[in-house]
């Protein structure tokens, strides 16, 4: 929608508005660490973890959020990428998390991950593209996952890893899961459907 027709339709609905240039802010940061949409994100540490959005919310329509895991291990590159996916959930029919073998989206596809699929992948080879799109339409909770350089797989300190965003408050993170409180769903507790029907309930 362009600048005037948010204009116009907020003055036909006598409602206030953010500034146009809040607005497109919103937009333009829905992916990891403020990157913004349809800009890559380098990430050469051994061992971390990737997330989009950025905060509880879902993703936001027509997201691009690209990652490029290129992992260094003592200054050299890597012979394989391990990733755990602990948080998916994308419109099952249009919006997907991709993973290809290489540096771009023309690099060979690995996994094409809809729903709330999470399966292990591994990525033969030192780089890895890691993508979340999504169409115009209905918006999800988004993914999150830890990726790892296989070959320090031993030397990660599995027991005090920290989960991002902490759960949000909603649960416990134990060995970088979160494990929820109840009402709460998810890798990150950001689900809180169950917990909204019970207090309807009540």
């Amino acid at each position: 929608m362009s600048r005037e027709n948010i204009q116009l339709a907020c003055a036909l609905a006598l409602i206030v508005c953010l500034p146009w240039n809040s607005v497109k802010a919103e937009i333009a940061t829905s992916c990891q660490n403020g990157v913004e949409n349809g800009v890559l994100l380098n990430l050469t540490d051994p061992w971390g973890f990737i997330w989009a959005p950025d905060n509880l919310a879902s993703y936001v329509p027509n997201s691009n959020c690209l990652w490029l895991l290129s992992p260094q291990v003592n200054g050299s590159s890597v012979q394989s990428i391990s990733i755990k996916i602990i948080q998916m959930e994308t419109e099952s029919c249009c919006d997907y998390f991709a993973v290809y073998n290489g540096t771009t989206i023309d690099s060979p596809l690995v996994v094409q991950i809809y729903g709330t699929a999470m399966p292990a992948v591994v990525v033969e080879g030192e780089t890895a593209l890691l993508q979340l799109s999504s169409d115009g339409t209905v918006d999800r909770d988004g993914v999150a996952a830890f990726y790892w350089a296989t070959e320090v797989e031993d030397e990660i300190p599995w027991d005090s890893l920290p989960c991002p965003f902490d759960c949000f408050g909603r649960g416990t993170c134990v060995k970088g899961t979160c494990v929820c409180d109840h009402g709460y769903l998810g890798g990150l507790c950001k689900n809180d459907d169950s917990k909204r029907i019970f207090e309807r309930a009540i």
